[in-house]
């Protein structure tokens, strides 16, 4: 995605919506080092830590590093949430980039009330809801960072206001539909996988489920890249997109297959490097797959508006807007 060469107020909230979902992801990436090593109480208050905004020594101690500072990133992403909202607002973007703007803020301070909730009760199940949770605000800002790209909708609307249908260039002609519907599939998919890998963290229990999503995410990923390259073979975004999701896929399978091997026995020290490092990267390769599944979704879909039929103006139409 590139940002749009139109205006600068487009440029900035692009700009803007692109480092707030940069920011969320290291913070997804540590939030799953914090359940990795179990520290989610390890400062058992909230908002503070220890009763301080900085406690001493805790750059120290792994656990309270983790833990800490996934806090104060949290707070990063939600004044950067916050400006994108402000931004979007002063500079009056389209209608749908406010709407999301404000549904993006809402869903970060959601966010971190259900992380201080989930210490202050010391909940498990909020601890589970806390990180399904954090996929779905990274899936928004995901999202913001298309709408206001080059990719995504012109900034006056899908259709130019006072124009007829968008023409469809040929390396469009064919019917998106069965492309958005197999994305939109491995979108859900996809989130199922991450919710059951969230419950076997933070509840545990047998991972057949986990694995037997995991085969049927797999033929929906390879049915969505076949329509992909079948049917609109010379439409750039969307080839990349499906590639780069099925190449993800791939890696994320095998290195599920590792974690399985490291974790599958159950003895020993449960926070040795590798069974601490090896869920965490696997938590978040399924972040980025999840955000490639959604572009596709967006960029089939989008497809799949342009080529509506648009039933023509009758002449009395015609001479109003004449």
């Amino acid at each position: 995605m590139k940002e749009r060469p139109d205006a600068p107020a487009s440029r900035q909230l692009y700009r803007l919506a692109l480092l707030t979902a940069a920011v969320t992801f290291p913070l997804l990436c540590l939030g799953g080092l914090v359940t990795s090593l179990d520290a989610g109480l390890v400062f058992p208050d909230w908002p503070l830590s220890a009763g301080s905004l900085n406690p001493s020594g805790w750059t120290a101690n792994l656990d309270q590093a983790a833990e800490h500072g996934h806090r104060l990133l949290g707070a990063l992403v939600g004044l950067c949430a916050l400006a994108l909202l402000v931004t979007a607002l002063r500079r009056r973007a389209p209608r749908a980039v406010r709407r999301l703007a404000w549904i993006v803020f809402a869903a970060v301070s959601l966010q971190g009330l259900l992380g201080g909730l989930r210490v202050t009760e010391q909940s498990t199940q909020l601890a589970l809801w806390h990180g399904c949770f954090a996929q779905v605000v990274f899936c928004l800002m995901v999202a913001t960072v298309w709408l206001t790209s080059r990719d995504g909708p012109s900034p006056s609307g899908l259709r130019p206001s006072g124009s007829g249908p968008r023409r469809t260039s040929p390396k469009q002609q064919n019917d998106a539909r069965p492309l958005f519907a197999a994305s939109v599939a491995v979108v859900l998919l996809v989130f199922l996988q991450l919710i059951l890998g969230a419950q076997l963290r933070h509840v545990g229990g047998p991972a057949y489920s986990h694995i037997l999503g995991a085969v049927i995410t797999l033929g929906a990923v390879g049915w969505a890249l076949f329509l992909a390259l079948r049917r609109h073979g010379p439409d750039a975004p969307v080839v990349e997109a499906a590639t780069s999701l099925a190449g993800l896929f791939l890696l994320q399978v095998f290195l599920g297959l590792i974690v399985f091997s490291t974790l599958g026995t159950g003895a020993g020290d449960p926070h040795t490097t590798a069974r601490v490092v090896l869920p965490t990267l696997h938590l978040a390769l399924g972040a980025l797959i999840l955000a490639r599944a959604l572009l596709l979704a967006l960029h089939a879909g989008r497809r799949v508006w342009e080529q509506r039929p648009v039933a023509p103006m009758s002449p009395m139409n015609t001479e109003t807007a004449s």
